[in-house]
């Protein structure tokens, strides 16, 4: 796996400990407060890390089940292809290839 997924990861994860939860997010942008003019650059930055985060599992899950054989893998595979990049693909089949070859 290279540098940069590790630190892409290492990343999103710290977003994810340090974000507010999505519903506190939501209610930071559809109510902010007067007071506090960076409630919706917070609540915005939230929401944005939450949504890479599941969108980092969906693609690691179509990726995974795109290996079943017959047509739930085709068409897992079909979904990985539509919804993430080559790239991203490659990175999150490395990934768990070391993490099954880790494990063993």
């Amino acid at each position: 796996m290279s540098f940069q997924a590790v630190a892409a990861g290492s990343t999103l994860s710290a977003l994810l400990l340090a974000s507010t939860p999505p519903s506190a997010a939501l209610r930071l942008l559809t109510a902010p407060d007067a007071g506090d003019p960076t409630g919706a650059v917070v609540g915005g930055a939230a929401l944005l890390a939450w949504s890479l985060a599941g969108w980092l599992l969906l693609t690691v899950a179509a990726t995974t089940a795109g290996h079943l054989p017959g047509v739930a893998g085709r068409a897992c595979s079909r979904v990985a292809r539509r919804i993430a990049p080559g790239a991203v693909r490659r990175a999150v089949e490395v990934a768990l290839g070391l993490a099954v070859t880790g494990a063993v």
